[in-house]
């Protein structure tokens, strides 16, 4: 489950919105845990939920690799 809310302190923002991953993709998915991102796209965070389906995608949009720390 991915919920995402572009809504933080009652203003919609662009940089750093709130991002929830419920589930762990049969342990493909780290649980528990925050990530910092570090500025990576939101495209880096489909490509790594699609990996984590087993699909064998080298690139999504304009990915530029997955987001350290998601995948297990």
């Amino acid at each position: 489950i991915l919920v995402m809310s572009e809504v933080g302190g009652g203003n919609h923002q662009q940089a750093n919105p709130g991002i929830y991953v419920a589930g762990g993709a049969g342990g493909a998915i780290n649980r528990g845990t925050a990530i910092n991102a570090n500025g990576a796209g939101m495209s880096n965070l489909y490509l790594d939920i699609a990996k984590a389906f087993g699909l064998n995608w080298n690139s999504y949009g304009n990915s530029y690799g997955g987001i350290n720390g998601f995948l297990s």
